[in-house]
């Protein structure tokens, strides 16, 4: 199954709060942000990854593992892949 490439529908200002929350430790805050802005568009990686950190600093392996998921896939699937960052694969996360 091919990924649809990655679109940018939404203000590139629209993380900024989920950012500033992961930033300064409100974590629970930070992942329903960073969960309302992957309902306004599921095609935005670094939320992905920014939510997986928020999870991984609350100690939920499976909520990293579930919002890396869609983020390592790409990369390790297609090498063509429009968005790849170093991430780590969810199969990395014990």
């Amino acid at each position: 199954m091919r990924r649809p490439p990655a679109i940018w529908t939404i203000d590139p200002l629209e993380d900024c709060l989920a950012n500033a929350l992961l930033e300064t430790g409100r974590l629970d805050e930070a992942i329903i942000e960073y969960q309302r802005i992957l309902q306004l568009n599921e095609n935005y990686p670094l939320a992905y990854y920014h939510l997986a950190q928020a999870h991984e600093r609350k100690g939920q392996q499976n909520g990293a593992r579930a919002a890396y998921e869609p983020v390592t896939r790409p990369m390790v699937n297609d090498r063509r892949a429009p968005y790849q960052f170093p991430l780590r694969r969810a199969t990395d996360l014990t």
